[in-house]
């Protein structure tokens, strides 16, 4: 078993406005001012900002599209199949 991801970065917000965009769920959440707000009303341990890097994965032949096109893709066939 291999775990890959996509080559690019992708935000929360960004993944959300993306949902909004094509799925039209009808709600809009709200994200903490900053740091600060989030790991003083929110956060119950510390908050990981992993960067996961695909380069061996591509080195060694898989061929993945970037992140955006990825999740736009996806998002455009939810429930169509």
């Amino acid at each position: 078993i291999y775990h890959l991801t996509n080559p690019g970065y992708v935000s929360t917000a960004e993944v959300v406005e993306k949902i909004r965009r094509y799925l039209n769920p009808g709600w809009a959440p709200r994200f903490w001012s900053d740091d600060a707000e989030f790991y003083r009303l929110g956060a119950k341990a510390p908050r990981s900002n992993c960067i996961l890097d695909c380069r061996k994965a591509i080195e060694a032949g898989a061929r993945m599209r970037p992140v955006d096109e990825a999740l736009e893709d996806s998002l455009s066939r939810w429930g169509k199949s």
